[in-house]
């Protein structure tokens, strides 16, 4: 296994600006509703990961992204947005976005913007890596039709504020899908961790590969 160096802190940070997204349209939500009463300790005892759902409506993925990984708190450090969130992350930079799309039907796929809880329909610019990654979803889970939820690290975020910094994506990818299953069980729907990245919804989206970096997927669905 290679040595990885330990994430440091940079004394002034680099120049960074968000990335820029091929927004076709924005789409304004109602606020979250309240959390469920779930007690924490049911659901960290119960939750499971599940490999057999059903397609969930994009109302209640909405729910459980707007619960589980809305940002609060907003301070800025070093010409740097930071915030609070229900998961951790490194210096607060929650610099993961969430892109998801249906399992099914034409090539689509939508943003839930973390910092003003607001929806995204994204332009593609290559429809054909949404059926690419469909296939590897339906290979992970062959008896799922469940919403596939994407993370995406804005690698220079990180990079502005830390040397050495991918293995704090790695774990704050980590954290945010954690959080994510344990809300989606909350909510009484279904959630199962996959094991590949992601890495088609780059060239989907026509992203730079340099600042942005697919960092986990996860299968959103009703218990069937």
């Amino acid at each position: 296994m290679a040595l990885i160096n330990d994430p440091r802190p940079r004394g002034e940070a680099l120049s960074w600006k968000s990335i820029d997204w091929p927004v076709r349209r924005n789409i304004a939500l109602r606020p979250p509703v309240p959390a469920p009463s779930a007690r924490f300790s049911d659901v960290s005892s119960s939750r499971r990961s599940q490999r057999w759902m059903t397609r969930p409506s994009v109302g209640q993925v909405l729910e459980l992204l707007q619960l589980s990984s809305q940002l609060h708190s907003e301070w800025i450090f070093q010409a740097i947005d930071r915030h609070n969130a229900p998961s951790i992350s490194a210096g607060g930079l929650h610099g993961i976005d969430i892109v998801f799309g249906p399992p099914t039907g034409c090539a689509r796929l939508f943003r839930f913007v973390r910092r003003s809880g607001r929806l995204e329909e994204l332009v593609l610019a290559d429809p054909k890596q949404v059926v690419a990654l469909r296939s590897v979803t339906r290979e992970c889970l062959p008896d799922a039709e469940a919403m596939i939820v994407c993370l995406l690290a804005d690698v220079s975020k990180y990079h502005a504020a830390y040397e050495f910094c991918e293995s704090l994506i790695w774990r704050d990818s980590g954290a945010l899908l954690q959080v994510t299953a344990m809300a989606a069980y909350a909510l009484g729907l279904a959630a199962c961790p996959l094991g590949p990245h992601g890495k088609q919804l780059l060239p989907a989206l026509g992203l730079d590969a340099q600042r942005t970096m697919a960092c986990g997927l996860i299968a959103i669905g009703k218990y069937s």
